[in-house]
């Protein structure tokens, strides 16, 4: 090689590095922007998701050894936006039993067929902040919640949290849940730039009612992409936990 290649080769490294720390810097630039999070939406949009969901249940103290699992389909769809209010129709459809287990006899059994996901469709409406205006089906909160968080009036990044009071399904122990919510990382997921946001909660009220959780908010969307939360929620005598996965279909 002689000296001008040499000089030459030097310059061409000396410009790739250049790029690299300059691609390095707007990453982490970007990971510590703050980001003003809303429900940005047209009609016509709409979200396929793959779910699964499982449920178990106590009597009292004891575990009754009595759960059942499923898997289906989640299709939301923006039908309408007025005033700034969006209407969705969240579609559930392909639910099946992928096991069960009925240890203590058919009336455990019962209990657990009454948390089981059935297909249909829930409207609810939300507004740009995400906060859930009304459910057109009683006892649908659920489906509702996992697709949209409610948000701060103010930017967030990594580290900020905020809280919400959220509406619990009737017949529950407590009416309302202090949810607090954490940014704890900005990363790219497939395709989607997403801030991770855990939660847990605590009753307003009383009662042994709890949510909590970890789902990736699509930046450009308000829309949940990715989620996994976990609920606790008293029924009677009895407390069911119930968890639910869901992501997004691949782009």
């Amino acid at each position: 090689m002689s000296e001008v290649e040499g000089v030459e080769m030097m310059s061409v490294r000396k410009v790739l590095v250049g790029f690299g720390l300059a691609g390095a810097v707007l990453a982490s630039a970007a990971a510590t922007e703050a980001v003003a999070l809303r429900v940005n939406l047209k009609p016509g949009n709409s979200f396929s998701y793959s779910c699964s969901y499982s449920s178990q249940w106590w009597q009292g103290e004891m575990p009754v050894d009595s759960k059942v699992s499923q898997s289906g389909q989640m299709l939301v769809k923006v039908s309408s936006k007025k005033n700034g209010i969006y209407s969705l129709e969240n579609k559930l459809t392909g639910w099946r039993t992928v096991s069960e287990t009925f240890r203590n006899g058919d009336s455990d059994g019962d209990l657990v067929v009454k948390s089981r996901v059935k297909d249909g469709t829930v409207s609810f409406r939300v507004d740009s902040y995400g906060k859930i205006l009304d459910v057109a089906k009683e006892g649908d909160w659920r489906s509702a919640l996992s697709v949209v968080l409610p948000f701060p009036t103010k930017t967030v990044q990594v580290g900020d949290r905020w809280t919400s009071s959220l509406p619990l399904a009737p017949g529950t122990s407590a009416s309302d849940l202090k949810v607090v919510y954490e940014v704890f990382e900005r990363r790219k997921w497939e395709g989607f730039d997403v801030l991770a946001v855990q939660f847990s909660s605590e009753p307003v009220k009383y009662g042994k009612d709890m949510m909590t959780g970890l789902v990736y908010v699509d930046t450009k969307t308000g829309m949940t992409v990715k989620g996994q939360i976990k609920n606790i929620l008293e029924a009677g005598s009895s407390t069911v936990q119930v968890d639910v996965k869901m992501e997004i279909a691949k782009k």
